[in-house]
């Protein structure tokens, strides 16, 4: 009992930090959003000059950099609600969880929904068929419970690396480091920016290796040792 009132406790500080961290960015997306062209004028004046075009007009390769990981992770959202609903129809078919065949589209839905929540989502997206499972029998809450932990272990290790490595055109290897270092610097935040902050980090790297010329390194006059 001590065990699961300790969970719950844990659980609910971290949704309610996570939380406080959505609004957070929310508030910031806003003011970006405001002052986008003046942010655009003065990125412009520092970096390198490009050719005209918005092709190759820095604040646009940004923008559209962060507009492919926002289509990335609504796709991502489909995706993983797509998949729990097909797997708790797929155990209420079999008998083993039934009423996951009536409520596959509401759970999976539901489900997808809570995948646009960095870290704690897809906790928050197991809670109604576990709960439901668990009013039914405890085994077969056991059994839902081990469902979302294969869907979860297939959704960061498979699914959003492939997803995003794609849209945002980043090796998946990168998509995970990047996704771990964010979460373990600072937290939800951290998650929640890790992979917009990466695309744009991209963009910049293909960017100023389009537009600057390094000199080549003189050697110094005289004998090598």
């Amino acid at each position: 009992m001590t065990t699961v009132v300790s969970f719950g406790s844990t659980l609910l500080t971290e949704i309610i930090n996570a939380l406080f961290d959505l609004v957070l960015v929310f508030v910031l997306s806003v003011y970006m959003l405001l002052y986008g062209q003046r942010i655009g004028a003065i990125v412009r004046r520092a970096m390198p000059a490009g050719d005209g075009t918005r092709d190759d007009d820095y604040p646009f390769l940004v923008q559209r950099a962060v507009s492919r990981y926002v289509g990335g992770q609504l796709l991502f959202s489909i995706v993983m609600g797509a998949s729990a609903g097909l797997a708790l129809y797929a155990f209420g078919v079999t008998g083993i969880f039934p009423d996951g065949r009536r409520y596959a589209i509401a759970f999976g839905a539901f489900y997808g929904v809570m995948e646009l929540v960095p870290y704690v989502g897809p906790i928050l997206g197991a809670l109604p068929p576990v709960l439901v499972a668990l009013f039914t029998d405890p085994i077969v809450a056991l059994w839902v419970v081990l469902l979302f932990i294969v869907l979860q272990q297939l959704e960061g290790h498979v699914v959003a690396p492939q997803i995003f490595g794609h849209t945002l055109r980043i090796n998946p290897l990168l998509v995970i480091f990047a996704l771990l270092i964010g979460l373990q610097l600072y937290g939800v935040v951290g998650a929640l920016v890790a992979l917009p902050v990466a695309a744009v980090l991209r963009e910049t790297a293909v960017y100023l290796n389009r537009h600057l010329v390094l000199e080549p390194w003189e050697r110094s006059p005289g004998r090598l040792l």
